[in-house]
């Protein structure tokens, strides 16, 4: 829920000011975010979809077996890129509430122009 601001302007907080979390400890915010993105079909799909060229039927090591290390390798890629992408992201737009509104707004035109792309791609290709 927003909040309104104190200078009066009636124009609601940055999300990046609103802690969520913020009487959970650290464990669990890392849980909850590891079993949300982990439950994710949308993973499962992606590693289904994208890994299995990268494996060898005449490795010694079975495909079920080289699918998981690839998949882990890239789990672990992604979360080390995540966590940097997220503490840089807190770093600076929480000392920087024009810069959190102006990014929030940006990714929603952003998000509503690729709607409207999709949209426009189905209609057209129908």
């Amino acid at each position: 829920m927003r909040r309104v601001n104190q200078r009066g302007a009636g124009q609601p907080e940055p999300e990046a000011q609103n802690n969520t979390f913020r009487n959970e400890s650290r464990y669990n915010v890392a849980l909850h975010g590891a079993l949300v993105s982990g439950l994710n079909p949308k993973a499962f799909m992606f590693f289904l979809a994208f890994l299995p060229p990268f494996t060898m039927a005449t490795a010694s090591w079975s495909i079920s077996v080289q699918l998981f290390v690839l998949g882990m390798v890239h789990t672990l890629s992604c979360s080390v890129v995540y966590m940097f992408v997220g503490i840089g992201a807190r770093l600076i737009l929480s000392a920087r509430p024009t810069a959190a509104r102006f990014i929030g707004r940006l990714s929603g035109i952003i998000m509503l122009l690729l709607g409207v792309f999709l949209l426009y791609r189905e209609v057209i290709q129908g």
